[in-house]
């Protein structure tokens, strides 16, 4: 018998195993693969159903309007183009469901903060003409979400865009994208319906509050008011803020100032021009030395610079650039914010204004300008925020400011002589300028006090001479409000007698030298 060698039989042991394992592969190819399990979610056509919802564009509905040449709030999901591509979207699956997007303020500060990052650009402008309110299409903001939360609006379609945490009023605002195929209104009432703690609110957008003044006059807002150089050295080092637009700090009347502004704009956004900030500036902290002085030359005043040019060539701010705005000025020890800016409730600012106002700050805020039969103006129509109106030289209302029972206050703001862009000055009119008046006669009264927890308390120890109709009336609220005699609320006086008050000569606008 023929011994076959050893290596020979391993090669034919591995051909025998190879024509195996081909038998078997080819065996069981057609056998079907067991199927995987799905994933629960949740059921959102029976929510859609039942909250009786319409995930229909906005820009379907005769009531909606998109302010921008692009295409609209559409059913296809998209905001940008229509690649379906993930570029601005954080759509990675950690545990928390987005990135951070902010190191803690957010801002670019003048002395070479950082720049927060969007974590993705805004939807387009959407405005709904029976709201009256404008809102960024796609985006829906929500506060202090769990993982937990995260994960059932992931299940639901949504995606995080970003997260921003403002640690200075104790809220983690997460964008987060609808689902494909849901306008934004529709997918704020599936979260309010499916995860309701989320407390998911639109990214409204809000505006500046002032016009161009229409009358002659100019440094009359003191003498109404009987206001006097003494008073302007009580506001020493008190910490002021505005939310506003861009201030120009080269002005003759800024120069020089204690002042400190910072961006929460989203770099490579086109800027509104700084008229409107720059006037606001000057009636709270203008140099005495100059040709629009301020009332509280010597306070501290922290500008955080909130508004952008949007596809129409307004000043627009949405509502997480406001509350990075807002974190940024409580980090800064502010007790003073002047809110020169209008828009719609949302409950998200809502909050953030009512925590801040628990540690000590306050907030006054301009009525509106959107005339007497306007809806309630926001933030100036919160409980906790001071509503500030406008009156002329002859304490008349001015005729485009809101009315409503949630006016509080009246303030000179028809003609105000402020600094303008370019070593300028302008007459400016409206509730934006009426307001730093009433910030004003709050730093002198409250500059070492701490003010009563309630506005409605603090208002009522305010020096005011009642205007219109006897008590409170939704014109001027309690009427408008006067200097006190000197620093500090003890010393307060309240004046019942109406001002004449010198017109001065014609001058329309003024280049400093």
């Amino acid at each position: 018998m023929k011994i076959v060698p050893k290596n020979r039989v391993r090669v034919l042991s591995l051909m025998l195993g190879a024509c195996a394992f081909v038998f078997v592969l080819f065996a069981s190819k057609g056998e079907p693969r067991p199927a995987r399990s799905p994933v629960p979610t949740p059921d959102k056509s029976e929510a859609l159903a039942r909250l009786g919802i319409d995930v229909a564009a906005e820009n379907s509905a005769p009531a909606m309007i998109t302010i921008t040449s692009a295409k609209a709030d559409g059913g296809g999901g998209d905001d940008d183009d229509d690649d379906d591509d993930d570029d601005d979207d954080d759509d990675d699956d950690d545990a928390d469901g987005g990135d951070d997007d902010d190191d803690d303020d957010g801002g670019d500060d003048d002395d070479g903060g950082g720049s927060s990052g969007s974590g993705g650009s805004h939807g387009k402008i959407i405005f709904d003409k029976k709201r009256k309110f404008a809102y960024h299409s796609h985006e829906i903001i929500a506060v202090n979400l769990s993982r937990r939360a995260v994960r059932r609006a992931r299940k639901l379609g949504f995606r995080i865009r970003s997260k921003s945490v403002l640690s200075s009023i104790r809220t983690e605002v997460t964008r987060l994208r609808p689902p494909k195929g849901m306008n934004t209104l529709a997918a704020q009432k599936l979260l309010r319906e499916m995860i309701p703690e989320s407390k998911p609110e639109l990214n409204h957008i809000y505006r500046l509050e002032g016009g161009m003044c229409e009358g002659e006059r100019c440094t009359w807002h003191e003498k109404i008011i009987d206001w006097n150089d003494r008073l302007r050295s009580c506001g020493t080092n008190v910490r002021v803020g505005i939310l506003d637009a861009g201030i120009d700090r080269t002005h003759p009347s800024l120069r020089g100032q204690k002042l400190k502004t910072a961006s929460f704009v989203k770099k490579g956004r086109s800027r509104p021009p700084k008229d409107h900030g720059t006037a606001i500036a000057s009636l709270l902290v203008g140099r005495l030395d100059s040709l629009t002085p301020g009332l509280v030359p010597g306070a501290r005043m922290y500008a955080a610079d909130v508004f952008h040019m949007d596809e129409t060539g307004q000043s627009a701010a949405n509502t997480l650039d406001l509350l990075k705005g807002l974190n940024w000025l409580k980090r800064n020890n502010v007790k003073f914010v002047n809110m020169s800016l209008s828009g719609p409730a949302n409950d998200v600012l809502a909050d953030a204004i009512e925590r801040l106002t628990e540690q000590g700050m306050i907030f006054i805020a301009a009525a509106g300008n959107g005339g007497p039969d306007a809806e309630p103006s926001y933030p100036a129509a919160y409980s906790n925020v001071i509503a500030v109106t406008a009156v002329d030289d002859q304490l008349q209302a001015y005729r485009r400011a809101n009315q409503g029972n949630y006016i509080d206050i009246a303030g000179p703001g028809v003609g105000l002589w402020t600094a303008s862009p370019g070593k300028k000055a302008e007459y400016r009119s409206g509730t934006s300028y009426a307001t730093p008046v009433v910030t004003a006669v709050l730093a002198v009264m409250y500059d070492d006090a701490r003010p009563k927890a309630s506005v409605q308390d603090l208002i009522e120890e305010l020096p005011i001479m009642d205007l219109g109709p006897k008590g409170r009336d939704p014109i001027y609220g309690r009427g408008l409000i006067m200097a006190p005699q000197s620093c500090g609320t003890k010393k307060a006086r309240k004046r019942l007698t109406r001002v004449k008050i010198p017109v001065p000569r014609r001058a329309q606008r003024l280049h400093f030298p």
